[in-house]
């Protein structure tokens, strides 16, 4: 009988400031992983059936109100740390607090964006420094219309019926979740970010999402596609992206890709895919492997190495040690992946 385990694996990014995701503070190398390992308990990825509240993708946002509050893992509340006018913590029950961005601990269920009834001991007594880039206003310019949740008039005041100019905001965009505007809050060609407007001025809220122009400046360095720009936005398994992302990082060299091509939908096509290159935004990491017993006598994979080719179609490796003296039929084991399918030019 095979022993199956949860294994939450972290991986630490390095302390960049990326565009568009200035709130994060992330440690590490775009391509490393932790060795450290630790076992998680199942997350379920359907909501209870007699669950009221499971966040944006089914009831909506603020479906824990002070009218109708929420039991432990329910939401989404609307509370403190969202900033402008709020709930607090009155839209959950009891003695319970509302979290931030804390859902997907309760269920996968839920958008990365929803805040869900929590204990209390979970929630932060001290208040991390405001993030301030050097160069940008500490107050709103004259006459800006949109300066987000903690001036009047607070959030989505960039809708389709007003749009926003550039470092606008608040904007209801697609990653958001749920029913949004899309980009329609933003003129022209501009899109709506996500946690992005610190960039633009210190006295928004770090929630706040702000019109900007597309990204097309990241650029992959490996994979199946290397050396070609990134597509952004793109749709991969129904949600729209607009940075690097680790969904099934495991089929893609275990590291943040982006597609390098999309279907007439704009959305991501099989196999048209490269690894982002340093410096391109990306999305926290955190995968969970599931491995029986014989996997725990081996180590950490090692990220993949060069490709074999520069085009035409190469192979990568990767390698990992034996962990567990004579407990393993060889002393290394070695996995190749295909990369570099872009054709030579003569």
């Amino acid at each position: 009988m095979k022993l199956l385990l949860g294994i939450l694996v972290p991986v630490v990014f390095s302390s960049i400031v990326f565009p568009g995701q200035v709130e994060q503070s992330l440690q590490g190398s775009l391509f490393s992983r932790s060795a450290a390992r630790q076992i998680i308990q199942e997350i379920p990825t359907e909501p209870p059936q007699d669950q009221r509240c499971s966040g944006r993708n089914f009831q909506g946002r603020r479906c824990c109100t002070p009218e109708n509050p929420c039991d432990l893992g329910e939401g989404d509340c609307d509370g403190p740390l969202d900033g402008g006018q709020n709930d607090g913590h009155e839209g959950c029950k009891g003695e319970l607090v509302c979290g931030s961005n804390n859902c997907r601990k309760f269920g996968l269920y839920y958008h990365p964006k929803d805040d869900c009834c929590d204990e209390p001991s979970t929630l932060s007594t001290e208040r991390p420094p405001p993030v301030i880039i050097p160069g940008v206003p500490l107050e709103p310019p004259s006459g800006q219309r949109c300066t987000g949740r903690n001036f009047s008039p607070g959030r989505r005041c960039c809708t389709p019926e007003d749009p926003c100019d550039e470092g606008e905001g608040d904007c209801d965009g697609a990653l958001d979740g749920g029913t949004n505007d899309g980009d329609k809050g933003c003129k022209g060609s501009l899109v709506c970010g996500s946690n992005n407007c610190k960039k633009f001025g210190a006295y928004y809220h770090e929630k706040d999402d702000c019109c900007e122009k597309p990204s097309n400046s990241c650029i992959t360095d490996s994979g199946n596609y290397a050396n070609l720009p990134c597509v952004f936005p793109f749709t991969y398994n129904g949600v729209i992206h607009t940075q690097c992302i680790w969904d099934d990082a495991s089929n893609k060299h275990d590291r943040a890709w982006c597609a390098t091509e999309l279907s007439g939908e704009g959305n991501y096509l099989p196999s048209k895919w490269g690894n982002c290159a340093p410096g391109c935004p990306a999305t926290n990491n955190v995968q969970v492997e599931n491995v029986n017993k014989e996997e725990l006598k081996w180590g950490q994979w090692s990220i993949f190495g060069p490709c074999s080719v520069q085009c035409s179609g190469g192979q990568t490796r990767r390698e990992r040690d034996c962990m567990t003296e004579g407990g393993c039929r060889h002393l290394k084991q070695s996995q190749w992946r295909s990369c570099n399918l872009n054709i030579c030019i003569a």
